[in-house]
């Protein structure tokens, strides 16, 4: 057996009798211990500004935590953080509004739950799920009298809540049919409508009467027919303004006429724009890491160039008290910092709100050539690389979220989401936050995340496999010449799947798919494969169902027997490179992905000694080198979106749960 201690706690147990497939066998003996958490961060997401009832500016951000989300409430003139509120059932928030009455919204993630704060009380109020089914609640807008709407996923619905009545649906169903997201609303409380962004297979603009509860579609021009969704929307007078994702190009409409009036080039997925200007009306926005300004009443006029400015989760007008240049507008930045520009002077103060980070969960490990094990952070990225010689940990910031890391050399790859972008970082240099190392080499057309990459030095290439972009089927395989510095791309390998895992051998490429594409994509595929692929030849030469039926095929590693082991959705299984047939399949326990993309099942590692160590599910894994056997050595494993492990040089086995790196001992 063994025990569980509170993360950062090292100690040994010793493994005693195990089960393995249900039935009892002899005894294995190892250590497991607790590493603590490897990365920190101050994850901050859905922001809003409300005041005090004595006067004070208050800003109001989720700081993303384990196991329970915060609201924090902070002195937005001085930073100093007043309250830290629980969010119960929830790990997240993207939504957060302020009604007209002053209580601050949040609108959260992943039970689709809305809470309510109101100014001077000291807690938070639980108004449960927003409605059934949906688990995101992607944005929200403040109406009249103190409602608030709000759009959702995974069903594309919007709500409306008020004190007074509770919850009710402005339109039953789907805003848009067969469409997932409701990515964003904003109301007009004078003319009572309503307007969503949805969208992931196509981007659509709906304007919804509230009164008569009339449905109208505007055209977006044709050349956004191939973007996702319209991801934020925001009302300034006559204007709408329509971020399209993930070109990240926002239409001003004049929504009199319902015309075209402006396209600007912005950057950011949250409040992208600001409220009007007390002073002069203009709108304020970001790109480029710029502050732009924006004048509504000369639209044809190019935006004009502020101050530095990288980037926004919430934007307002505040006046600091004794301020002789009037408002200034206050912006709070994922890094956690407010910056507050007067118009006026053109000054740009920044302020920190000094907010301890917390530990991140580990999404992917690899270990590098210089013997640390190298990982990256769920959902804001972040790097750290640990020194099993040492026990020391040093965390490099800069970088998103890495779906996986891969060695070759002296040459770390970084395969990060969005967008399928690989970087590349020379360990031998010093690392330089976003600067030129790690270098952003790729970014893969219409794909998102790199789940699977494999470095082949024998080739001196990096094979990289892919799931889309949201909305999408049909990952790809990418392959990067390190001497010759060129990027071959091959889409859809196998058609209408996406690439979840690679394998070397006998000079052959092996790819393991899933049926799973982008988010927002229904499965057309019922059977994951396993591929051959020819690195000369830059084609594929075989494909094969190695178990039946399951839907994802991932963890391949060659044996030196000339086999290649993997999981098919739960069950083992060993392919024979030279005759091109699975030898043996065991099944374990079939992973359920219900409510989760299969994106993920099983990763492994071939100890020194011949056995394999195995990540599937939750569960950590021994199988037998010779009889094949498998013993589950621990279960349990908080690991929703990856399966990360890794061995260093002396055959210690490392994995992650949850924010914490552990460490097995044969």
């Amino acid at each position: 057996m063994y025990c569980v201690t509170p993360y950062g706690l090292r100690f040994a147990v010793a493994v005693t009798l195990l089960l393995a497939l249900g039935c009892a066998r002899a005894l294995f003996a190892g250590t497991f211990e607790s590493l603590g958490p490897q990365l920190t961060s101050r994850t901050f997401q859905a922001t809003t500004f409300s005041k005090h009832p004595d006067g004070r500016d208050l800003l109001c951000t989720v700081m993303r935590s384990q196991p329970t989300a915060k609201l924090l409430i902070i002195d937005a003139i001085t930073g100093q953080v007043r309250h830290t509120f629980p969010l119960r059932d929830a790990v997240g928030a993207w939504a957060a509004t302020t009604a007209s009455d002053g209580s601050v919204y949040i609108g959260t993630e992943p039970h689709g739950k809305l809470f309510r704060f109101i100014p001077g009380e000291d807690r938070v109020h639980d108004l449960g799920v927003a409605l059934a089914g949906e688990t995101h609640i992607w944005d929200l807008s403040a109406g009249a009298d103190g409602e608030i709407f709000g759009g959702t996923y995974p069903h594309c619905r919007v709500f409306r809540y008020t004190p007074a009545n509770g919850y009710d649906e402005p339109h039953p169903g789907r805003i848009v049919p067969g469409e997932t997201y409701a990515r964003s609303v904003a109301v007009d409380p004078v003319s009572r409508t309503l307007y969503i962004g949805a969208g992931v297979k196509t981007p659509h603009l709906i304007e919804l009467d509230l009164a008569t509860h009339t449905r109208r579609e505007w055209p977006l021009p044709r050349r956004f027919a191939r973007e996702q969704s319209v991801y934020q929307l925001f009302i300034a007078g006559d204007l709408l303004f329509a971020m399209v994702y993930p070109m990240q190009r926002t239409l001003v409409f004049d929504r009199r006429t319902r015309t075209l009036v402006a396209e600007l080039e912005t950057t950011g997925n949250y409040d992208f724009v600001s409220p009007p200007s007390p002073h002069d009306g203009r709108i304020y926005f970001l790109h480029a890491n710029t502050l732009k300004v924006f004048n509504p009443n000369a639209s044809a006029d190019p935006p004009r160039d502020v101050a530095p400015a990288r980037s926004s989760l919430a934007m307002a007008w505040l006046t600091s008290p004794g301020a002789a240049s009037g408002p200034a507008l206050v912006i709070f930045t994922h890094e956690g910092q407010l910056l507050r520009h007067h118009p006026i002077t053109g000054q740009l103060e920044q302020l920190d709100t000094n907010v301890a980070e917390e530990p991140t969960i580990i999404h992917s490990l690899a270990t590098a050539t210089d013997g640390r094990l190298w990982m990256s952070g769920y959902l804001f990225g972040g790097a750290a690389a640990f020194d099993p010689r040492t026990g020391g940990t040093r965390q490099y910031k800069g970088i998103s979220q890495a779906e996986a890391i891969a060695a070759l050399g002296s040459t770390l790859y970084f395969g990060l989401y969005p967008r399928a972008r690989i970087q590349e970082y020379d360990t031998a240099q010093p690392w330089i936050e976003r600067g030129a190392n790690p270098q952003q080499f790729a970014i893969l057309e219409k794909q998102s995340r790199p789940m699977a990459m494999l470095a082949a030095p024998e080739l001196g290439k990096l094979f990289i496999g892919t799931i889309p972009e949201y909305g999408l089927l049909g990952g790809m395989l990418a392959v990067w010449d390190v001497r010759k510095r060129t990027l071959d791309t091959f889409p859809d390998v196998v058609p209408r799947q996406s690439i979840a895992s690679l394998a070397y051998s006998a000079g052959l490429i092996l790819g393991g798919t899933t049926v799973q594409g982008g988010l927002g994509v229904e499965r057309t595929e019922k059977e994951a494969r396993l591929f051959l692929w020819d690195p000369a030849a830059n084609q594929k030469t075989f494909e094969t169902v190695p178990v039946a039926g399951a839907g994802i095929v991932s963890g391949l590693t060659p044996m030196a027997d000339g086999t290649v082991w993997g999981f098919a959705q739960g069950t083992f299984f060993v392919f024979d490179l030279t005759t091109r047939r699975v030898t043996h399949t065991a099944p374990v326990l079939t992973s359920d992905f219900t409510g989760r993309a299969m994106w993920q099942d099983a990763n492994l590692v071939v100890h020194p000694g011949g056995d394999v160590f195995a990540i599937q599910h939750d569960r950590f894994l021994r199988i037998d080198g010779r009889t094949k056997e498998i013993t589950i050595l621990r279960t349990g494993i908080k690991n929703k979106h990856a399966r990360p492990i890794a061995m260093d040089a002396t055959g210690r086995v490392y994995f992650a749960d949850g924010v914490d790196l552990w460490r097995y001992t044969p």
